[in-house]
């Protein structure tokens, strides 16, 4: 879950699933599931499959699966370190 408290009187317009605006007081808060996000077929088409390219050329700051912000995944750079530890060798290797 990401949330986000309203600092000034705003109008979201949605496009789906209501196609309308809604508007949104100074002081709420707004929480959007993101493993929800992740599974929309709207948002990612085929969301149950294994397509590692439908994340070539995001940019890292559109990357949610981690959390944004100072609360984020304290795993985070630790998953993004292992990573490149398990990948550069594999890759020199397998040539």
């Amino acid at each position: 879950m990401l949330s986000r408290d309203i600092l000034e009187d705003i109008s979201l317009e949605v496009e789906y699933p209501c196609q309308e605006k809604i508007s949104t007081p100074k002081g709420s808060q707004i929480v959007v599931d993101m493993i929800g996000v992740h599974h929309d077929p709207h948002v990612f088409p085929d969301p149950e499959s294994f397509k590692p390219s439908r994340w070539s050329g995001v940019s890292e700051q559109n990357l949610t699966m981690f959390g944004i912000g100072p609360r984020s995944c304290i795993g985070r750079k630790f998953t993004q370190v292992e990573a490149l530890t398990f990948l550069a060798p594999f890759l020199r290797d397998c040539r």
